[in-house]
């Protein structure tokens, strides 16, 4: 379900309509979210004038704390939206993404500037006529632009599953995000929080992190997502001799991961068979080592899923 702030930037670029702010504030309630202007839009039809339904859906965004975007930024987050629908395939082709773009005039950094110029060069009908060679090079670049805007999105998305899965201390947030920066990410919420202090509290930090989700377009993945991208990554250390099975199984003693598929849970078995106050004792060396390559082979066959 998305966010309150993807909500206001599909309202802002006209992509949801004042006829279905109703049905959005009743699915932010069902979601979690809460205040008095919500509740009372959620109540309303949908046949009210359009300012009306606005100017409560404004009140409801700032009683949230949830910003009314700037029509730069909004433009920012559909452009970034319609690359990724490209890239996943719910978008079949550059022309659907020409027609998606129609409208949307803000693109900073490079590769949003280099995918709105791709697709741009799309409007010239006799230049791109269906089937041409000129038509096919220009879906390829296009194509290409995209999946560039989308490989940066899962940078920032990266960033918050190792920091959900506490392996990004909260102290750390403000030098990752600058880090961000300096690789052409560019956000007002992601230069916020680069600009903060280590010190300050998750409290603060977090909601930066997750307004800088929002305006590259990027879900916030949830904790038990994040648990299982950190049993992913940890085997794929261990499975290729970066991490040994000793320190795998010190670094996942105290996780719980529901939901775990058949793989997962066989090497999480392996892992919880080793005690680090008696295995080294009561285990023999031939022991020891059958078990360190029992979990080996079982974290390659979780850790090579990515």
């Amino acid at each position: 379900m998305e966010t309150v702030r993807v909500a206001a930037f599909r309202r802002a670029v006209g992509w949801l309509t004042p006829e279905q702010l109703p049905m959005t504030a009743a699915e932010s309630l069902a979601s979690g979210h809460d205040s008095p202007a919500l509740r009372e839009l959620a109540g309303w039809s949908g046949r009210e004038p359009a300012a009306e339904l606005d100017g409560l859906w404004h009140r409801a965004l700032d009683e949230l704390g949830a910003g009314r975007p700037d029509q730069e930024a909004a433009e920012r987050w559909a452009l970034r939206d319609v690359a990724a629908r490209l890239d996943a395939g719910a978008l079949g082709s550059a022309r659907e993404a020409l027609a998606a773009v129609d409208g949307l005039d803000s693109a900073h950094g490079e590769r949003e500037v280099r995918f709105r110029r791709a697709v741009a060069r799309g409007c010239c009908e006799d230049c791109l006529a269906d089937g041409g060679e000129a038509s096919r090079r220009w879906d390829a670049e296009v194509r290409a632009a995209a999946a560039a805007l989308v490989a940066e999105r899962e940078q920032l998305r990266l960033l918050a599953l190792r920091y959900l899965a506490d392996a990004l201390p909260t102290a750390e947030l403000p030098t990752a995000a600058a880090e961000l920066l300096a690789a052409g990410h560019d956000s007002p919420a992601l230069c916020d929080l680069a600009g903060r202090g280590r010190g300050e509290p998750a409290s603060e930090l977090e909601p930066l992190l997750r307004r800088a989700l929002d305006d590259a377009g990027a879900p916030c993945p949830g904790r038990a997502e994040a648990e299982r991208w950190l049993l992913h990554d940890l085997a794929a250390q261990a499975a290729d001799g970066r991490l040994t099975a000793v320190g795998f199984a010190a670094a996942v003693v105290h996780r719980e991961l529901r939901g775990a598929d058949a793989a997962e849970e066989a090497l999480l078995v392996l892992l919880g068979q080793y005690c680090p106050c008696c295995c080294p004792d009561r285990w023999s060396a031939k022991e020891f080592r059958t078990w360190e390559s029992d979990v080996r082979a079982a974290a390659a066959l979780v850790g090579g899923r990515g």
